[in-house]
């Protein structure tokens, strides 16, 4: 017998009927629903892709672009200042908060701070800029 099963036989057994019962197996449900499976490294490429293809950024444009920053930031962290030899970009203001892939938007940033700072503006993160 399940977890829930067990539950829901005590609940009757106690007395909890009509709405309760249906609320409080509705609340069960929920506390043991799996959690969504964590995105595969490719999943996460295919997603930035298409999040730039909405801004009408081809993928030919966004190799220009990257190589204008890195080119502009000289293979170092804004944030830390530490040289990269694999550098990332990162957008200042986040995709997801309204920012754009506009050169001005953009700079070079190592795994760590790039990692870190997620979906905050660099202020809200306290990194330097």
């Amino acid at each position: 017998m399940s977890v829930i099963a067990t539950a829901l036989k005590h609940l009757i057994a106690a007395g909890v009927s009509g709405d309760d019962l249906v609320r409080a197996v509705a609340e069960m449900e929920a506390a043991v629903a799996p959690s969504p499976p964590a995105r595969t490294a490719r999943q996460e490429r295919n997603r930035r892709y298409y999040e730039l293809r909405s801004q009408g950024v081809s993928a030919k444009s966004w190799g220009v672009i990257r190589r204008a920053v890195i080119k502009r930031d000289g293979y170092r962290c804004r944030y830390c200042g530490v040289s990269v030899t694999v550098p990332q970009i990162d957008h200042i203001m986040p995709l997801s908060r309204g920012g754009s892939s506009r050169l001005k938007n953009l700079c070079v940033a190592c795994k760590p701070c790039n990692s870190s700072k997620r979906d905050m503006t660099a202020s809200e993160w306290g990194g330097v800029q």
